[in-house]
């Protein structure tokens, strides 16, 4: 009897279940995602309970996009202030310090829901226990109208949390930094288009005074339009207000880090450990940091006009209370003829 009683049992139909795989905090149910979601991560105009399951692309509209943008200035110290942002716990992208995604058109093309997964990790407490996750590349600089859609589009009520930070430097001091990691690049054969104007056809690499003059015959002064500082920050005062732009100093970084440090910490509101780290990592025999009168010839009138406009743009629109008042004027120690300078920029 008992015999007859275990096989029936075992004769009854199965409950099949569809497959279902286990994927951190996701699960792949057939071809679709399905996510826990809990109030705590996710504010909606309802409240969803722990057990509700929300399709991926449901998810991907509530997910925080970075509330730190460090836009720049490329070559002006913006790796000392990332280092210290994120040993302290600020969390980051998949690609650490640079996602590219404003200023690379193939990646902003994919939309949204791509750059937002670069920082999905950052919802989590255990990577992001600061509550801060910053996208630090520097060329985000010249595309402040890309970065406002991306905010208006996904999460508005963010805007007005964000917080940018902008260091600047010399724009002639910069350009040269920027032309010697080029040449750096292309000795490393870097495929790189950018990379390729700092050599000539038969593939010799271009003197900094050549680089210059043939990037001024093909494209004149838009060849350096990055360097013009201030058409950028008008546009981010715009949209987004100026007490959201912290501007620092380069030269306040190499003379007191510390004080740079504390203005950081002011705007983000945090403490921060651990000491600023200025240096140059990369100086070598073949490295000048000197300016040819040459190259003061050629592109000292348009900065020194753009400077001009800089200094006085900034006096009139003051930024957040922990910013240098006045702003400091860029440092010219490494002019061949400072002299030559004066003229130029009187």
């Amino acid at each position: 009897m008992k015999s007859d009683l275990r096989r029936r049992r075992w004769q009854r139909p199965l409950l099949v279940l569809p497959p279902l795989f286990y994927l951190g905090n996701q699960f792949w149910h057939h071809n679709k995602y399905v996510t826990h979601v809990t109030p705590s991560i996710t504010k909606s105009a309802h409240l969803i309970n722990n057990n509700t399951r929300v399709p991926h692309r449901t998810m991907i509209s509530k997910t925080t996009l970075p509330n730190v943008l460090l836009i720049g200035a490329q070559k002006a110290g913006t790796s000392a202030i990332t280092k210290l942002l994120f040993d302290n716990g600020i969390c980051y992208g998949l690609s650490r310090k640079e996602i590219h995604y404003f200023d690379h058109s193939d990646k902003f093309r994919k939309g949204k829901e791509y750059y937002i997964e670069q920082f999905r990790r950052c919802k989590k407490e255990l990577y992001n226990p600061m509550g801060l996750t910053m996208d630090a590349t520097p060329n985000t600089l010249m595309f402040p109208e890309r970065v406002c859609n991306t905010y208006q589009n996904v999460a508005p009520p963010l805007i007005s949390k964000l917080k940018l930070i902008l260091i600047l430097r010399d724009p002639l001091s910069r350009e040269l930094s920027r032309y010697y990691h080029m040449k750096a690049l292309y000795l490393q054969h870097s495929k790189k288009e950018w990379v390729q104007d700092v050599a000539f056809e038969n593939r010799t690499v271009k003197p900094f005074e050549q680089y210059v003059a043939v990037a001024m015959e093909r494209k004149g002064h838009k060849a350096f339009k990055y360097s013009f500082y201030i058409d950028h920050i008008k546009k981010w005062h715009e949209l987004f207000g100026r007490e959201k732009l912290l501007i620092l100093s380069y030269d306040e970084l190499k003379e007191n880090p510390a004080r740079l440090r504390q203005r950081i910490e002011e705007f983000l509101g945090i403490k921060l450990d651990g000491e600023m780290e200025y240096r140059n990592q990369k100086q070598s025999k073949h490295k000048t940091d000197t300016i040819s009168e040459s190259v003061l010839q050629t592109l000292g009138p348009m900065f020194a006009a753009k400077n001009k406009e800089l200094y006085e743009f900034l006096d009139k629109h003051r930024g957040p209370p922990m910013e240098e008042r006045p702003f400091r004027k860029f440092e010219t120690y490494n002019y061949a003829t400072p002299q030559l300078w004066n003229e130029v920029a009187a």
